[in-house]
């Protein structure tokens, strides 16, 4: 049985966490709308080892642009808006280091992640698997911010040895637009 989680609480309690803190989910949440997380913290969000908790949601988590995460070892699953054209993840603007790796990716209704880089940014992607059971529009969308006018000189954009199930991927596996 997941835990309820009530957005403005966890909303409140992420941004009370100390930068440079590591987060351990140990049961499975239900987010009741969307989870932003905080500004200009380092934050490490992670499963209990050998558990892979499931977060599932009625909105997106929104990263904020100047921060740093690692996300490891969690099931992101049942992530519905009301439009369905949310992302399981998204950030715009992003100029952080973003790190999502040994994750699950299951329904999202629209995109499972979704970033908009600028200069500087680090995104790596590694050891994931996007398994889709519902339509899914795309598994990764990455698009620099700069929408035809430049593109964004990323740190590093690494998408390595992940797996793709695509029956139910109804556009794009990997889009990456501007670079």
């Amino acid at each position: 049985m997941p835990v309820t989680g009530h957005i403005a609480s966890l909303n409140s309690f992420f941004n009370l966490v100390p930068n440079d803190s590591t987060i351990v989910v140990t049961d499975d949440i239900e987010l009741q709308g969307k989870l932003i997380l905080p500004a200009n913290k380092n934050l490490v969000i992670k499963g209990l080892e050998g558990k892979y908790p499931v977060i599932s949601a009625n909105g997106s988590i929104y990263l904020d642009a100047k921060s740093n995460y690692t996300f490891y070892g969690l099931t992101f699953d049942g992530f519905y808006s009301q439009s369905y054209d949310a992302s399981i993840m998204y950030a715009n603007n992003y100029e952080g280091s973003l790190l999502i790796s040994e994750c699950l990716f299951g329904d999202s209704g629209y995109e499972t992640l979704q970033f908009t880089p600028v200069d500087g940014a680090s995104i790596v992607i590694d050891g994931c698997d996007f398994i889709a059971t519902e339509a899914v529009k795309r598994y990764i969308h990455i698009q620099s911010h700069y929408k035809g006018v430049g593109h964004a000189e990323l740190t590093a954009l690494q998408i390595t040895n992940n797996d793709f199930y695509c029956d139910n991927v109804t556009g794009d596996i990997i889009c990456l637009n501007g670079f």
